[in-house]
């Protein structure tokens, strides 16, 4: 027996959806900004996002978003996950409410 392996567990982690605009904005200034919503991690370890998936309309995990790419959420953080949205166009909308250090997620 040459082989070793080693399994690690880690308990499933405490994500809360804790903000959400589940529409697209038809009001006045506010027309066209469409869906986000805010992940935040309530838990005491660091979580990769990579491989979960979330749906807003459909309710099917064929049509489901990926997250195909490294999102990190540290414990007492939260991301910002908007649609359609440019990083800075929804930094602009936001403006002073929104801190410097928060993640911003376009999907």
């Amino acid at each position: 027996a040459t082989n070793v392996a080693t399994v690690v567990v880690t308990r499933r982690p405490r994500l809360v959806i804790t903000e959400v605009m589940s529409a697209q904005s038809t009001n006045g200034p506010f027309t066209g900004h469409n869906d986000w919503w805010e992940l935040t991690n309530w838990d005491d370890f660091t979580v990769d996002l990579k491989g979960y998936r979330f749906d807003d309309s459909s309710a099917t995990l064929g049509a489901a978003v990926t997250f195909t790419n490294e999102v990190s959420i540290a414990p007492g953080e939260s991301v910002v996950f908007v649609e359609s949205m440019s990083l800075n166009r929804f930094r602009r909308w936001w403006g002073q409410f929104l801190g410097t250090n928060v993640q911003i997620v376009p999907f």
